[in-house]
Formats: structure tokens, sequence, C-alpha cells
């Protein structure tokens, strides 16, 4: 769909993007429930392998095409090969960070797409109160990284340890989701949306798969009922249900005027870490949290179109 032809935001799609970035929200909690049991890149490897067998029925209930062309090979594998490498760095970046920190990071991406935006995709330029909103976004990122490395040991979880080589590997991860969010639309562009998602997810399912084996061994699987709850959350909540949600937005509207929904995301993770894992609310994650929260709202709501 062409940058002319998007549609304004509908109160529907209004709830689906807030709802997505609620979901989103609790995804950093489920995953370092779940990599008490399981290593990082084999957590990664279930979760897209469950999502995979449950857009394979949708695409079936839908009557979407699977079988892709050379044309579309080309196109999806840059989408699947970024999310292997995005997804890998969140979950790796959890074994060194908490969920609360971590969430506020890969929650700052509408920033970062918004940045991404205004050189690669039509009509999403940066205004004054964009920029304004980057400074902003930026200075709360800063706030939740310099609150330094600190380790707390807590009752029902083992660390709820922070790093700065954790909280950089999110923080990238980050920045990759805004890289995938361009060659997402650029595939959309000639690929239906389920086989996108089908065959993007599917690839990376194959290479966490291969990189879990050669680099974590086998040896490392454990699962408690904890642990499969959060699979279940990860691969049919947040990489299922989630994303198919997501994309099919993209297809109707600008993923600047779609990323304002978006600063939801790091305030419910903030939260949902306190609450559900006894993370540390310190006082500089809590500035940094509102902060990014205020910015990602300044740089995707006044999107001018």
């Amino acid at each position: 769909m062409a940058g002319s032809e998007l549609k304004p935001i509908t109160p529907l799609s209004a709830a689906l993007a807030t709802l997505c970035a609620v979901l989103w929200g609790g995804l950093a909690v489920a995953v370092r429930i779940t990599q008490e049991d399981l290593p990082p890149l084999g957590t990664a490897g279930i979760r897209f392998a469950i999502a995979t067998v449950l857009l394979a029925g949708w695409a079936r209930f839908q009557g979407a095409p699977l079988i892709i062309g050379m044309a579309q090979s080309r196109a999806v594998a840059p989408v699947g090969v970024l999310l292997f490498m995005q997804i890998g760095l969140f979950h790796l970046g959890l074994t060194r960070t908490n969920s609360a920190h971590a969430s506020v990071l890969i929650g700052s991406n509408p920033v970062f797409v918004a940045i991404i935006a205004h050189f690669a995709l039509v009509g999403d330029r940066l205004s004054l109160l964009k920029l304004t909103g980057l400074c902003v976004a930026f200075a709360g990122l800063a706030s939740v990284v310099a609150g330094g490395a600190t380790t707390t040991v807590v009752s029902d979880h083992q660390f709820n340890e922070v790093t700065w080589i954790g909280d950089a590997l999110v923080l990238i991860s980050s920045l990759l989701i805004g890289v995938n969010t361009v060659f997402t639309k650029r595939a959309l562009a000639g690929t239906h949306v389920t086989t996108l998602l089908f065959w993007s997810n599917l690839l990376a399912t194959g290479l966490f798969f291969a990189a879990s084996v050669t680099l974590e061994g086998l040896s490392s699987y454990h699962l408690r009922v904890a642990s499969a709850w959060g699979l279940a959350y990860q691969g049919v909540v947040v990489a299922w249900f989630c994303f198919l949600v997501w994309t099919a937005l993209l297809r109707r509207h600008r993923a600047s005027q779609l990323s304002v929904y978006g600063f939801a995301q790091p305030l419910c993770g903030m939260f949902f870490g306190a609450w559900l894992l006894d993370d540390p609310m310190t006082g500089r994650l809590l500035v940094g949290g509102f902060a990014v929260a205020a910015g990602i709202y300044l740089v995707t709501k006044f999107d001018g179109g």
C-alpha cells in the first residue's frame, strides 16, 4: 500500500495498538520466568515454533497462500534474519538485566522507528516536536542505563541482576525493531501479511534452534509449570497474536501513527516486573520509564498526517 493510500487511525485500530503495547509489556516478565529453566536461544526457538504452527493454521483458515516465489523470498529473508537477531539479543540481554529495565529499554523502539522511518519510509518525517520527543526519550534511556549494575536476591526467583551489558543488548534489540519495521513494510508491498509472518517466523525458528544446539546444548533444557505458562504467553500471545495484529495494522497505517500507542509498553512492563518478579523500582527507573513514555508520545503523536 503506497504512503498516500495509508488510512487514518480508527478507534478499533487504536484499541488494538494499545492492547498490543500492554501485552508486549508483559513479555520481559514471561521471558525471565521461562529462562530460569530454559536457555535464552532455546526459549526463543520454542516461542517462535509455537507461533509458526499457529500461523500455519491461521493461513489455512484464511486461505492465505504459503507458497512464495523467488522475489517474495528475497523480501522475506531479511525480515526473518532481523527477527532472529532482534529477539536473540533481547533474550540474551534478559540474562544480564531484570525485566523492569528490559521493558523500558525495549519499549523505546517507537523512538527508533520514528528516526529510521524519517529516512526510509514515505510520509514519516521528523518535526520539531518529534525532535523534542527524541531528546526526552533518550534522556529517559540514559536515566535507566545510568542506574548502574545491581544484583538483588528475591524470594521466588533467582536474581534481579542489572548490568550495563544486559541493558546494551536490549537497547540494540530495540533499535533492530525499527530497522525491521522498514523491511516489513517493504515486504508487505508484495506479500500477504500471514505469509510474511509465517516464513519470517519459520526462518527465525530454524536459526534459533541451530544456534541453541550449537551454543547451548540440549542438556540445559528443563521445564516447570511456570516456565510452560511463560512459553505459552510468549508463543501464543506475543509471537503470534501481537505480531499478527501489528503487522496487519502496519499494512493500513503509518508506522509513526501506530507507534504513539507504544508509550504504554515501557510503563506496563516496568510495573509488571515490580509486581510479578519484585524487580526494584528505583528513582532512576521511574524517571526514565516515564520520560521514555513521554518521549514516545511526542515523537509519534504529531506526525502531521
